[in-house]
């Protein structure tokens, strides 16, 4: 359906990418919210280790998978294999993308994170993204105010699970295979530090701290510095100690800028203390306007 024609001659199932897509946002967003259940009760730092930890049962699930059998002669997963022979996107008046011509693949994932981007904006100007903002500033004065606590938090589960599964969507097509090899633990830290860096809360923060990390991660190092030890007499080159590199950028991070490249408003003004007047100020506006009337 809507796909190549080299494609569909081909045996397996076979689906344009645009369904893919969807599919994926759809599958990943019921995961998430499956897996938001249990971590209801917890808050800040917690959700974020409950998070990593269940990565790491799903990647080894994944492995594992090839040693239960389902019936039928197939088993869960396809181990180590993972999903292999991802077909390349396909668009009617544009054909196949190459894997030599890198221009449409820059092309799709620029249009995927303008829709994420978009969304987001909307997201964060609605009624459901005011009742996240309330939630996480303080559970107990939101449900006090009639916000639904499991079904407000769900939804967020499921919204970012959603944006994970377009992203997934694209990596699998992209590297034309999908195995649990790709998502080891130092990848879920290298997003979580994007996140980090750029500012948490904030969209726009995200976006420059997944630039500067992916800029660093992908050209400075491995491109430019990569040598650089060995002209101070050391036998080692900066790619074996990236991890490191990225751990020493949180901790000056933590420590000059902890509210990140481009803060959300709010915890900018909570790390730099100016919140209380903020808040004081607001508070008195009602009573002097009153007064002065």
């Amino acid at each position: 359906m809507l796909v190549s024609p080299v494609t569909r001659a081909l045996p397996g199932i076979h689906l344009n990418f645009i369904l893919i897509l969807v599919g994926a946002a759809t599958i990943c967003a019921a995961a998430g919210a499956l897996i938001g259940l249990p971590t209801l009760r917890l808050r800040g730092d917690y959700i974020a280790i409950v998070t990593l930890a269940f990565g790491e049962i799903i990647g080894v699930v994944a492995v594992n998978g090839q040693s239960v059998h389902v019936g039928g002669g197939m088993t869960l997963t396809a181990g180590n294999l993972g999903i292999s022979a991802v077909d390349a996107p396909y668009f009617p008046g544009v054909g196949s993308f190459g894997l030599l011509n890198l221009r449409p693949w820059y092309w799709l994932i620029f249009a995927i994170l303008l829709v994420v981007l978009f969304v987001n904006l909307r997201l964060r100007d609605s009624r459901l993204g005011r009742a996240w903002v309330a939630l996480r500033e303080d559970e107990v004065a939101a449900v006090s105010m009639g916000i639904p606590l499991v079904k407000t938090k769900l939804l967020a589960y499921s919204t970012g699970a959603a944006f994970g599964g377009m992203a997934g969507a694209f990596f699998g097509t992209y590297y034309t295979e999908v195995n649990a090899g790709q998502f080891q633990f130092g990848f879920s830290i290298f997003i979580l530090a994007m996140v980090i860096i750029g500012g948490l809360g904030s969209i726009w923060g995200a976006v420059v701290g997944g630039l500067a990390l992916g800029y660093i991660n992908n050209y400075l190092i491995p491109d430019v510095l990569n040598g650089l030890p060995a002209r101070f007499g050391l036998n080692f080159q900066l790619t074996q100690v990236e991890f490191g590199i990225f751990g020493f950028l949180l901790v000056i991070m933590m420590v000059l800028r902890p509210q990140g490249l481009i803060p959300e408003r709010r915890r900018r003004l909570e790390l730099t203390a100016k919140i209380a007047a903020t808040d004081a100020q607001l508070a008195e506006g009602p009573d002097t306007a009153g007064g002065a009337t």
